[in-house]
């Protein structure tokens, strides 16, 4: 069988959006991983390797590539067979049409016992902080019990302050970080890679919006996302 040749584009949050796009039942090809190539674009190398990481958990066959501006995605598209787009309506916004996503797709994980809520504390790239306050996070762990926190940091806060709750806070791969949220019952973060990765998983969403994070773009009506405002919000 013929090698079905896919592109796709973004940042971490765009991979997650792409597996959706990938397993719907709209899409115009068979998923057959061991006869499909994907290919993941994007403007700048920081995220490619977290990137391509994620998307061998799943056991895509992928490659990442940098390239040097959007225009260029144009230009090779005709190299591909399909284009996946990282939105979950068939109209990519302002990119190549393509389909609805599948809400709730295959997702290839190992599942963690007693794992029930998680709290990402930041989405987005370093430039564009989306996340959590340390008051607010010390808030979290003093209200809250059979938390756990995940992501990534360079403050010393995340190592010097005594959790009361668990704190995986760069302390995970990205094989260990899809295990700990395909395993959850509730996620509580900001609109990125982490919520999109929770919805797609079914998963009770707490999730938190900020200006430009793409939310009515990415978050999939089916989704059991409740938006909040302020931690008071969490029941």
């Amino acid at each position: 069988m013929e090698v079905i040749k896919l592109l796709t584009g973004g940042g971490f949050g765009d991979a997650a959006m792409s597996i959706g796009k990938l397993y719907s039942k709209y899409a115009p090809f068979k998923v057959d991983l061991e006869n499909i190539h994907l290919t993941h674009v994007e403007v700048g190398s920081s995220l490619l390797p977290v990137i391509s990481e994620f998307y061998k958990t799943q056991g895509v066959d992928i490659k990442t590539e940098e390239i040097p501006n959007w225009q260029y995605k144009e230009d090779i598209r005709s190299q591909y067979d399909y284009y996946l787009g990282t939105h979950w309506s068939s109209n990519n916004v302002g990119d190549e049409y393509t389909w609805e996503i599948n809400p709730f797709p295959y997702i290839k994980y190992d599942s963690i016992d007693n794992i029930d809520t998680v709290v990402h504390i930041s989405s987005g790239r370093a430039e564009k902080f989306r996340g959590f306050t340390k008051d607010e996070i010390i808030e979290l762990d003093n209200t809250f019990n059979n938390i756990t926190f995940t992501g990534v940091s360079n403050d010393n806060f995340y190592s010097d302050y005594n959790f009361r709750n668990s704190n995986m806070v760069n302390k995970t791969s990205i094989q260990d970080l899809v295990n700990v949220l395909c395993s959850c019952n509730t996620f509580i973060g900001y609109a990125g890679f982490t919520l999109f990765l929770a919805g797609l998983a079914g998963k009770d969403i707490y999730g938190f919006r900020d200006p430009g994070d793409g939310w009515e773009y990415r978050v999939h009506p089916l989704w059991r996302v409740k938006q909040v405002s302020s931690i008071k919000d969490i029941k």
